[in-house]
């Protein structure tokens, strides 16, 4: 059952539809630049924890050094900046995967209208033949009607 899960169904002679197309395009994109925008936390947040790490080991100095409590100070303001930066940035990160998640409902409700329209396309079709057939029948009845009063009419 998984194989036929993971199956995807070409119509059209094996080609895919241009929107349908485009959206697995955009899906594509939208994971993208979140995990690049997650790469990007990831690397702040790295370099914060490595400062933090080197303040922490200059204020144990400093506990000993009382002349290089200036330096601690100085630490704490840019891990403070840094701090701030990294909400910042957080924050963005979370209006964006808001404003992705939007996108992605949409474009999942656009996919479901679609495959309406697909469907009710189907069932016209399916019903136009129906119609061509009995047409295609009762004009082979006619001739046959036909062909039958032309043998009957003729003198021989």
């Amino acid at each position: 059952m998984a194989e036929y899960l993971n199956q995807r169904v070409v119509e059209d002679g094996g080609r895919q539809k241009d929107g349908e197309m485009q959206n697995g395009i955009r899906l594509c994109r939208i994971v993208a630049v979140s995990f690049g925008l997650l790469c990007v936390l990831q690397v702040t947040l790295n370099i914060s924890l490595r400062l933090a790490g080197k303040c922490y080991q200059s204020s144990v100095i400093n506990q000993t050094q009382p002349e290089r409590r200036g330096q601690d100070d100085t630490c704490k303001d840019q891990l403070a900046l840094e701090r701030d930066q990294v909400r910042a940035e957080r924050d963005q990160l979370e209006a964006e995967r808001v404003q992705l998640n939007t996108e992605r409902d949409q474009l999942k409700m656009e996919r479901d209208q679609v495959k309406m329209e697909r469907d009710q396309l189907n069932r016209e079709r399916e019903q136009l033949n129906r119609d061509r057939d009995h047409l295609n029948r009762e004009r082979d009845h006619l001739n046959r009607e036909r062909d039958q009063l032309g043998a009957n009419c003729r003198p021989g």
